[in-house]
């Protein structure tokens, strides 16, 4: 079941949700865990970690073992506090305001159980989390995007302590045979069958004060994010050497061709080892061109200049692609970073 996005090892938190919530509903736990390459000794490991992959696959073998259970998703979803995230949900808790603590949210949210794309913006008066689910595979999408929308909802019940009307809710998936206990959870009836996942909330909640705020902490905890961060990123086997070399050479990265011949094996086969390590080699690429990326914005470098080493033509690629990567342009994460605001044509778009 491969992921074809990049997707960092993670704790082995939220599969244990997942067993937990199979196991109440009478799954066994050796169902849940087959083909997975997890243990029951892993999942009461604090310091395990899996790859995304291994998630991926308990969550296709609950979904397979409960597909008559109505609103699995949703269940799913309550079971996830800011707790769960470790580190990451320190982080949010302890920021200023709304506004901060989606800023954090976005830039680490590899840190988190997410198989979707995050990102925010503001549009007349209103501000949007958008979720791209488009690429999560059909079989789980609309388990994995409800317990996403629980799990939100959560995090801003727990970081306010209120609840936050939205103004509308509109998702992709179809209507369920469960309408009820979305207007029940969520105050409002979504509308279904729409163009994209999104959640519109009005733009003043984004600067309101968090209860828990504090600098320091913030801090230290937004450090140990970008540190446990590096270290996840850190590959091995076949894709960790393809990374490393890549990195040699980051002015120029090397198509699949190249680093197949170097690596004295042919095109297919290089695809085939690294479907089997759970990635691609375009997943490679951007998690080099992302890493890349971040240290160019810190240098203080230009969008323009950026782009042109990272292979783009044009600048407006590189920044749609930061977006993807970040959830934020690439001019927010500088002035997050504490760099400067200074910005040129393409960074304002």
């Amino acid at each position: 079941m491969p992921i074809p996005s990049p997707q960092y090892r993670r704790s082995t938190s939220s599969a244990q949700i997942f067993c937990q919530l199979g196991t109440d509903h009478g799954i066994p736990l050796s169902q849940l865990l087959a083909g997975t390459g997890i243990s029951a000794e892993m999942l009461q490991d604090s310091a395990a970690e899996i790859e995304a992959e291994q998630e991926m696959c308990v969550i296709h073998n609950l979904c397979a073992a409960a597909s008559h259970i109505r609103g699995l998703g949703m269940e799913a979803g309550q079971r996830y506090h800011l707790t769960t995230y470790g580190i990451w949900g320190f982080a949010l808790a302890s920021s200023p305001t709304v506004r901060s603590a989606i800023d954090i949210a976005l830039r680490y949210v590899h840190l988190t159980f997410t198989f979707a794309h995050y990102s925010v913006r503001e549009k007349d008066g209103d501000a949007l989390l958008l979720i791209d689910d488009s690429h999560i595979p059909e079989a789980v999408r609309t388990f994995l995007l409800e317990r996403d929308l629980v799990g939100v909802r959560n995090l801003f019940i727990e970081a306010l302590g209120m609840i936050v009307p939205a103004k509308y809710i509109h998702l992709r998936m179809p209507r369920p045979a469960y309408p009820e206990a979305m207007l029940e959870l969520f105050g409002q009836m979504p509308l279904f069958d729409q163009a994209q996942n999104c959640i519109a909330f009005d733009a003043s909640l984004l600067d309101l004060p968090l209860p828990q705020a504090n600098e320091h902490t913030k801090h230290m905890c937004e450090t140990m994010c970008r540190e446990l961060l590096q270290r996840r990123r850190a590959r091995q086997g076949l894709a960790g050497r393809i990374r490393d070399r890549m990195l040699q050479m980051p002015i120029e990265l090397p198509d699949m061709e190249t680093i197949a011949t170097e690596f004295h094996m042919t095109s297919r086969s290089l695809r085939r080892h690294l479907d089997k390590e759970g990635t691609s080699f375009r997943a490679l690429s951007d998690e080099i061109r992302e890493t890349l990326a971040e240290q160019l914005l810190r240098d203080g470098l230009t969008v323009e200049e950026i782009a042109g080493r990272l292979g783009y033509t044009e600048s407006s690629s590189f920044t749609q692609a930061f977006k993807r990567w970040k959830g934020v342009s690439p001019k927010a994460y500088r002035i997050s970073q504490g760099g400067s605001a200074r910005v040129n044509r393409a960074e304002e778009e």
